[in-house]
């Protein structure tokens, strides 16, 4: 067999009465695997001779793989699917993966409550997946995956699955490296996908060691509202810095590309607003420590807290539009808007080329620490009010495209290298963030000359 195709409905790991594995004692410790060369398709109503004829999307095809056994997430199972040394030849498409509960009891680790990857560099290969409501105590609330080689996720959403307390551990990808694989292609790919409303740190990388190669890669990659709890018990700086909403990238390579960031901050839990404004914490979007990271062609907006708070990393900003104010409103799934700085560096390299950071905090747009070994540089970028005010079109609303008159216009660089980590010099991208033409003479001088930020004025 090469290829199940599976109709819409409800499915569970074990049913009543069924006689367990040898190696399981409770319902809770079975699970859904994956298997090399078999490629499981949902989606299906059953009557189609012809794999086009399916639904694929899991937001509309009603295709559940789910550890709810009683619809009352009593007795969830532990995690919906493991795939055990599974290979890119392990394909699964068009599902949804749910109500994974993984506690860490009956002698399970507290991990991957939708999916666990792991063993002799398992990549399984995963398309249109929705991984909803999972939980795991320690890592990975949809997926844990361990020393993976070329594995993909696309076309796929983690929505509202949590950690323990809301806090970081990777509340829908928890990726840890050990190994030093040698493929040329990043250890981890997840493309065209979204991570909204998960609660603790939406995605971290802990890699291992230090890797000359491209760890985990992120291309055209949605967080939205994605929330780390912050309470009395962590009121300082050090711990908040380190607590980002989106994303935690440890040691090794990291490429961002095409990312959209909004309405993401922390999770305010104290006794009193006041007690939580009186702190001036940076919650970041992105930690980063010891390692290396390209974010371009990226548009953040409307979050609460910093941008990037960066420790002994290398940081590479390009071709981006970032923007936040501050306002008394509720957003998302945390309570009120900070005031905070955008990048927060500590013994590390940032450099920002071609972008935008229009930060209209009190804070400035930096705070930068006071350790000595900091090193922040930026060229052909709109830096605060330098030149001048950028002129977004809605601001409020989130369009940082920019008005005629703007001072951006024609101010970056054509000749950046847009992805370090690749030989050779990589020209810039010929579209925007918007798929429009990246190089227009928007200030009709004759020349055609990129704009600084995510889109080019037409």
């Amino acid at each position: 067999i090469s290829a199940i195709w599976v109709a819409e409905g409800l499915y569970f790991p074990a049913y009543p009465g069924m006689t367990l594995p040898s190696n399981f004692t409770d319902p809770r410790q079975v699970y859904f695997p994956l298997v090399n060369n078999v490629t499981i398709l949902g989606g299906f109503i059953g009557d189609e001779a012809k794999l086009g004829a399916r639904d694929k999307s899991p937001l509309s095809n009603n295709t559940v793989l789910s550890c709810d056994y009683n619809q009352d997430d009593s007795d969830n199972c532990m995690n919906v699917v493991w795939a055990i040394a599974a290979d890119n030849s392990a394909i699964l498409d068009g599902f949804t993966l749910a109500a994974g509960y993984s506690d860490g009891k009956l002698g399970r680790a507290g991990i991957g409550g939708g999916m666990i990857v792991t063993d002799g560099g398992a990549s399984p290969t995963l398309r249109n997946i929705l991984f909803y409501r999972n939980y795991a105590a320690n890592a990975g609330g949809a997926v844990y995956a361990r020393d993976t080689s070329e594995m993909v996720i696309e076309d796929s959403y983690f929505i509202e699955n949590r950690v323990a307390s809301a806090k970081i551990g990777g509340s829908a990808i928890f990726y840890h490296s050990t190994a030093s694989h040698q493929s040329v292609h990043p250890d981890l790919h997840i493309r065209r996908s979204e991570f909204i409303n998960n609660q603790g740190t939406a995605v971290e990388a802990d890699i291992g060691s230090t890797s000359s190669k491209v760890s985990l890669a992120l291309t055209e990659v949605l967080f939205q509202g994605n929330a780390v709890n912050m309470d009395d018990g962590q009121r300082d700086l050090y711990y908040a810095s380190r607590s980002p909403s989106a994303l935690w990238l440890g040691k090794g390579r990291h490429e961002l590309k095409r990312i959209t960031f909004r309405d993401n901050g922390p999770l305010w839990n104290f006794a009193s607003y006041a007690a939580a404004v009186s702190e001036s914490w940076s919650v970041p979007l992105i930690t980063t420590l010891n390692s290396e990271v390209n974010l371009s062609h990226s548009l953040i907006w409307g979050n609460a807290g910093g941008i990037v708070s960066s420790f002994g990393s290398k940081f590479n900003l390009l071709h981006s539009s970032m923007a936040t104010e501050s306002y008394e409103e509720d957003v998302s799934i945390y309570e009120q808007m900070i005031d905070e700085a955008a990048l927060l560096i500590d013994s590390a390299t940032v450099n920002v080329q071609n972008s935008i950071i229009y930060w209209e905090e009190e804070y400035g747009p930096l705070d930068i620490s006071n350790g000595g070994y900091e090193s922040f540089t930026f060229a052909n970028s709109c830096l605060g009010d330098y030149p001048g005010d950028p002129m977004f079109v809605d601001q409020e609303k989130g369009n940082l495209q920019l008005s005629s008159g703007s001072p951006c216009i024609d101010f970056g660089d054509n000749y950046v290298d847009t992805d370090s980590f690749t030989t050779g010099f990589q020209q810039i991208p010929e579209t925007d963030l918007a798929g429009r033409p990246r190089k227009v003479d928007g200030s009709g001088d004759g020349f055609y000359t990129v704009d600084a930020g995510a889109f080019e004025f037409q």
